[in-house]
């Protein structure tokens, strides 16, 4: 689920800053737990999230949406490799198949006060998104970065449909909850009427709800289901 504060923040017309903040865990493997993101705070320092250090590191993610449709999505992270930091984890921890990625997503207004001059009477540690994945292999690697793709938890341990009843045209998921994924301003109503009240802003459970939120890769339903009972 998405904070109740954090959720108000996304509603909002001018929101703070939004940003991720990945955790590297390799101590399945035998290596360290690793901190970074690709921002600043604003002394242009190192970020700090719930009392720890994220180190400023260009990494960026890619492919990180939920589909109730055909395979999972397969996420990438791209980690940049100064000084062979990257390839010295490659070599040393067996291509880091088995390690851990956690992605958290917030925003700027509720980082932990020592991120600002002024102190930050909004700091809210639990206003977060979590997202965990396994390394699932390292397909490139050169002088300059690193490629990792990533797999969700769930398709390492032996299921073979998922957990939930499986409808075509109603999605499952809770409306800006996690697996929704969406954090965008308000769009429409539950009947999909437009609106810019938050207080009104509703989803639909359907596809057109995704749609109108250019949300669909999320969508919580299994459209090919229908072909089965065609």
């Amino acid at each position: 689920m998405i904070p109740s504060s954090m959720q108000q923040e996304a509603s909002r017309l001018s929101q703070s800053a939004r940003l991720d903040v990945w955790e590297v865990d390799l101590t399945a493997i035998g290596g360290e737990r690793h901190f970074f993101t690709n921002q600043h705070n604003e002394k242009g320092q190192d970020i700090v999230w719930q009392g720890r250090t994220y180190i400023a590191y260009p990494v960026t993610g890619s492919g990180f949406t939920f589909n109730g449709r055909g395979p999972a999505n397969r996420p990438e992270l791209h980690l940049s490799n100064l000084f062979g930091l990257l390839t010295a984890m490659v070599e040393d921890y067996d291509g880091l198949v088995g390690g851990r990625v956690i992605r958290r997503t917030l925003y700027a207004c509720f980082l932990d006060a020592v991120n600002f001059y002024q102190g930050n009477p909004e700091a809210d540690p639990e206003q977060e998104q979590v997202q965990h994945y396994r390394i699932e292999q390292v397909v490139n690697v050169t002088r300059d970065s690193v490629r990792v793709v990533l797999s969700a938890p769930t398709e390492s341990d032996g299921a073979l449909c998922p957990g939930r009843i499986m409808l075509a045209d109603v999605c499952a998921w809770i409306y800006r909850s996690e697996e929704c994924g969406y954090l965008g301003p308000p769009v429409a109503d539950a009947l999909d009427r437009p609106t810019q009240d938050p207080a009104a802003d509703q989803c639909s459970k359907t596809r057109r709800a995704c749609e109108l939120r250019h949300n669909i890769d999320s969508y919580g339903g299994f459209l090919s289901i229908n072909k089965l009972t065609q």
